[in-house]
């Protein structure tokens, strides 16, 4: 100990030598000069491999960005553990205080009490695993259990109202649209195959890219498929990057613009992004080392932020044939200058809609053949929608990787589809399912196609939820989406309503809980989600700065009041505590005054506290 204090010291004496010029050094003072030879060559190594470090690591005292770093990997530590450290003073202040005066002062608690241990988030903090799938099946299990007990009770002396059940949901969330509580994600690449058999396949590929003019890449899907390889830093993964973008100016391609997704707290695919996993926090600076993990790396939101600007900031900054235009946040970075009023400031979040902003802006300055990079559904689903308003521009979408690889012409399927149709298909893939509303359990995006075939009068109530609808207008197409619903799940179903058929599915066809349709209130409250989605954030993808309304007003509700949005999955409560048939009183001696039974004149059963007494209903 003695030792590592001479040699701090003497760190600090050379470190004075250096500052002071004016003040000659006395190396005679300093404490390694007194030190042996062997030691002064280890203090001379230790410097020099800390040198070494701080020029590959970085200098961590010039850091002013305010987050707590592991020095190491460059983990950003939770803002939680942040902010626990940055009041551990002032909290163990007040509570010695607090144990003074209550124990000494006031004396109202004895000396020898327990002292309450304050288990706050620190440095090996993890956040709390949520319950497995495994877990929330029992949860649901018991609480139907209990429910259909309760009914079973209850029915022996009141009799149930059955229609006044199948009203409610079982339990406080709807089985049939959510996985436990959680948005339920169907299989969306379900719906190409549907669009793909409107026309001929084709395998021309060379006739397809040949006539290309105009590139636009997905951007974060790209960086998922280019791994980090041989890179060892961020700077050698952005060549690689570079060259993948180079790689695009083939044939007769002028422009190539990478369109990244911006990563907003407040987002409503928060939820879907955190169902996929949750990565480690670490800064991305251009010579620090890559992480080991790069899919972990990728899943957390401001990494990839800080890749995607990384990456726009040095593809930019090269040459290239033609004009590479990459998104940089809200704003643009380009290899060269052009004209981007129609581009920059987006306010879009998505680089689904924003690649088909780009796309509009490329017909616009005179590009005939647009090829679009992408492995989302969402993208292909908005091409078809928007091909005939991109002045007549052929669009097609490269789509997938490896074996899945195809290329897709948006133009063709959109003229084979029709207008109408076309008009309304972003609302049917949002009303069966997409990253910000639910699928419905058992029903698959080909099974709502077919019963869209054969039900085509929903059409025009499709289009209306596709055109920034509100509130009042998705309640005036409730009933002829309902017959639609109904027939998705019973085509020869003669019920107009989503309540009946829950009945008559449940106890004439046998189906599961699970397996019968939400109820209305249930399925208003995702036809406005679907409502939002389709007609405001799809359906003003070829405006740059788009007017979105508040996400509370088309069934969303802020977490805890935190800037998280969460489902609001119904407005009535759920069957056991809404239906009368279960209503129990609490009355120990004898039934009269406020006893619930009688205020609802029924009379009282086993689950009740007197036990049922003989008071007449």
């Amino acid at each position: 100990m003695k030792k590592v204090f001479k040699l701090v010291q003497a760190g600090s004496d050379i470190t004075m030598s250096v500052n002071e010029d004016d003040t000659p050094m006395d190396w005679n003072k300093c404490l390694i000069c007194q030190e042996s030879t062997r030691t002064q060559v280890a203090f001379l190594k230790n410097v020099k491999s800390l040198i070494l470090t701080m020029k590959t690591m970085g200098n961590p005292f010039r850091d002013t960005s305010g987050d707590l770093l592991v020095l190491d990997t460059r983990e950003v530590v939770d803002s939680s553990v942040v902010d626990s450290v940055r009041k551990m003073k002032l909290l163990g202040e007040n509570q010695h205080n607090e144990f003074f005066k209550s124990r000494l002062v006031e004396r109202i608690t004895a000396l020898n009490d327990r002292i309450t241990k304050n288990n706050l988030p620190l440095f090996r903090w993890r956040p709390e695993k949520e319950k497995s799938r495994t877990q929330e099946q029992l949860l649901s299990m018991k609480r139907d259990r209990n429910l259909f007990s309760t009914l079973y009770i209850a029915s022996q002396i009141r009799g149930a109202d059955l229609e006044d059940f199948f009203q409610h949901e079982n339990q406080s969330f709807p089985p049939s649209i959510s996985d436990y509580g959680k948005m339920r994600l169907g299989k969306k690449s379900d719906l190409l195959q549907c669009l793909e058999d409107l026309v001929p396949h084709s395998d021309d590929a060379d006739h397809t890219t040949s006539e290309v003019d105009m590139v636009i890449i997905d951007g974060a899907a790209i960086a998922n498929v280019i791994t980090p390889g041989t890179s060892e830093t961020f700077n050698e993964y952005s060549k690689e990057f570079m060259i993948y973008v180079r790689r695009q100016f083939t044939g007769s391609v002028c422009r190539v613009d990478v369109v990244f997704d911006v990563y907003r707290e407040d987002s409503l695919k928060a939820a879907t992004r955190k169902k996929r996993g949750k990565g480690i926090r670490i800064r991305v600076e251009g010579n620090k080392k890559l992480p080991g993990n790069w899919s972990q790396f990728l899943r957390e939101d401001g990494n990839k932020t800080e890749l995607f600007n990384l990456l726009s900031e040095r593809v930019t900054n090269e040459t290239f044939p033609g004009i590479v235009v990459m998104t940089h946040g809200e704003e643009l970075r380009c290899s060269e200058t052009i004209d981007s009023d129609w581009l920059s400031p987006s306010t879009q979040e998505e680089a689904d809609t924003r690649m088909l902003l780009h796309a509009a802006d490329g017909a616009r300055q005179g590009c005939k053949n647009i090829l679009l990079r992408t492995v989302n559904t969402d993208v292909v689903v908005l091409a078809v929608s928007l091909a005939h308003k991109l002045d007549s521009a052929q669009l097609t979408v490269a789509f997938g990787m490896g074996k899945s690889f195809r290329y897709l012409d948006a133009t063709h399927i959109a003229q084979t589809l029709g207008n109408d149709k076309c008009n309304a298909i972003l609302a049917f893939h949002a009303l069966t399912g997409c990253d910000t509303t639910s699928s419905f359990t058992g029903i698959g995006k080909r099974t709502a196609w077919s019963s869209w075939n054969a039900f085509v009068d929903v059409t025009p109530d499709l289009c209306r939820l596709a055109q920034t609808p509100t509130t009042a207008s998705i309640t005036q197409l409730l009933p002829n989406i309902e017959r639609y619903i109904v027939l998705m799940y019973d085509r020869g179903s003669s019920d107009d309503n989503v309540n009946m058929a829950r009945k008559t599915l449940f106890t004439q066809k046998g189906r599961s809980i699970e397996n019968i349709p939400p109820t209305q209130d249930v399925l208003y409250q995702h036809l406005l989600r679907v409502g939002y989605q389709a007609g405001h954030v799809w359906g003003q993808a070829l405006l740059k700065a788009a007017h979105l309304p508040s996400p509370a007003e088309f069934g969303w509700t802020r977490k805890n009041n935190l800037a998280e949005w969460e489902v609001m999955w119904r407005n009535l409560p759920p069957a056991g505590a809404a239906c009368r048939a279960v209503i129990k009183c609490g009355c120990i001696k004898g039934c009269r005054g406020r006893c619930k039974c009688a205020e609802e004149n029924l009379p009282c059963t086993l689950l009740c506290k007197c036990s049922g007494c003989e008071r007449e209903g």
